[in-house]
């Protein structure tokens, strides 16, 4: 079975990173408390959106990062005989 071409630890690692970056922010901006929980005050006051078009919105998005995640390929191990 063809292979594509062998992905480095280096660049799955800055993929993973970029991932969890994106995620991380998707999540303080779709859901305020936990950003001030956390520290982040930038909605300070404000709710997260209970609406069924919100969380269908957020069921969406979550997909795509599950996608995305999927899509990062495993760096090739080397065999040490």
């Amino acid at each position: 079975m063809p292979r594509g071409k062998p992905v480095s630890s280096s660049d799955s690692v800055t993929q993973l990173n970029q991932l969890y970056n994106d995620y991380w922010e998707f999540i303080l901006k779709e859901y305020p408390l936990t950003a001030n929980i956390s520290g982040t005050i930038d909605n300070d006051g404000s709710l997260e959106d209970a609406s069924e078009d919100a969380f269908q919105s957020r069921t969406a998005q979550s997909k795509k990062y599950l996608d995305r995640l999927r899509g990062i390929k495993k760096p090739s191990s080397k065999r040490i005989n």
